[in-house]
């Protein structure tokens, strides 16, 4: 897959950046990030934050999330809590990733 249909994060750990790396999947709930597997275990707590590019100018959140599983594909986070901005970023987002594949195929 192309990286053009993946979403671009950094994530924190403890306030401080760690790693920039590419979501493979975002979900309302959570997301699939490519890093290195075993980056961190299981039930640790980060904090993901993405940043959405539009015509009206650079929307970023940031939310905590908890990892729920590594493998080879990278690692799965699921979101902790988050309002309903947040929630309408993570939307704007999932539409924009399923576009750009849509476009790609």
């Amino acid at each position: 897959m192309d990286n053009e249909n993946f979403v671009q994060v950094r994530l924190f750990r403890n306030k401080h950046p760690v790693v920039r790396c590419l979501a493979n999947y975002v979900g309302l709930l959570g997301m699939q990030v490519d890093v290195a597997p075993m980056m961190y275990q299981k039930g640790t707590h980060l904090e993901v934050e993405l940043t959405l590019d539009k015509e009206d100018g650079i929307r970023r959140c940031k939310l905590p999330a908890v990892v729920t599983n590594n493998s080879r594909d990278g690692m799965g986070l699921t979101f902790l809590d988050h309002d309903m901005r947040i929630n309408s970023i993570l939307q704007e987002i999932i539409l924009e990733s399923v576009a750009q594949q849509a476009a790609n195929v």
